[in-house]
């Protein structure tokens, strides 16, 4: 993925990809579309700090973890999966400022 470096939007929708890896290289993407996969948890997303939409619906995600290096991110899109609590929304210390859009029916708040 070398040349794909100056990427904005990546769609990897209806694959069978069960880890979140070897993104970094993209390091100008802005929307990333992993729904309609294997993923139970969101990881390796703070390589991309430029992303503004991650689409992880129709997954396996239990938890919201792992975003709070995305201090640009607008859009985040988790419905349908297995998140059973909103708390952690907060995500510590450095809350997703930027985010104007949290898509998350169908899930088992």
């Amino acid at each position: 993925m070398g040349q794909l470096g100056g990427l904005k939007k990546l769609d990897l929708s209806f694959n069978k990809i069960a880890k979140i890896d070897n993104l970094e290289v993209l390091g100008s993407l802005k929307e990333l579309n992993l729904s309609f996969n294997r993923i139970d948890v969101i990881e390796n997303l703070g390589k991309l700090p430029n992303l503004r939409l991650v689409n992880l619906s129709h997954n396996k995600i239990k938890r919201l973890e792992n975003l709070k290096n995305l201090r640009k991110l607008e859009v985040l899109q988790i419905g349908s999966n297995l998140i059973e609590e909103l708390a952690v929304l907060g995500i510590g210390s450095e809350p997703l400022i930027e985010l104007k859009e949290l898509h998350i029916g169908k899930n088992k708040i």
